[in-house]
């Protein structure tokens, strides 16, 4: 059971890498991104019952593997926090709103702004999965007043996918 428990938090292993792990699992929520972009599934409900819903399960029962203390290879939550950068986004670029909304949810996922801190206090590791979202929710908001204010179409048309 903690090796299958594991492996899911960690997001297949990933989160065992011992540099940049986050922003790999990060990496590899682009493709879901357009997977579920393709097969028209709402990013709010795959965010929810795939990642949010599940996560405090998952890190109540890592944290009694683990002895009360929350792993540092827990990174499921960066799927989350991308999922939700991307939410509601359109842009007539859609690549380069990925790579920008990559970007963004990385800075504000390590720089962590308020209230970011005090939630990763919350007990039973439930702050962790929230505090990336509500990163992923700064992110969101900026790149949709990026798409919003055609701000992309202002960029050389080189760099524009």
């Amino acid at each position: 059971m903690k090796l299958i428990l594991q492996f899911i938090v960690s997001f297949f292993g990933i989160g065992f890498i011992p540099f940049a792990s986050g922003t790999l699992v990060t990496l590899t929520a682009i493709p879901i991104f357009f997977l579920l972009s393709i097969l028209k599934v709402k990013l709010i409900t795959a965010i929810i019952v795939f990642t949010i819903l599940p996560m405090p399960f998952y890190y109540l029962c890592i944290s009694k593997f683990e002895d009360g203390n929350i792993p540092k290879y827990l990174t499921l939550d960066k799927i989350a926090g991308f999922l939700t950068t991307m939410a509601f986004v359109e842009s007539p670029y859609p690549l380069t709103a990925v790579i920008i909304g990559f970007f963004l949810f990385r800075i504000f996922d390590i720089a962590k702004p308020l209230p970011i801190p005090k939630l990763h206090e919350l007990k039973y590791g439930l702050g962790i999965p929230i505090s990336t979202v509500i990163a992923g929710i700064y992110a969101n908001i900026i790149l949709q007043n990026i798409c919003a204010f055609e701000l992309l179409s202002r960029l050389p048309k080189a760099v524009l996918f």
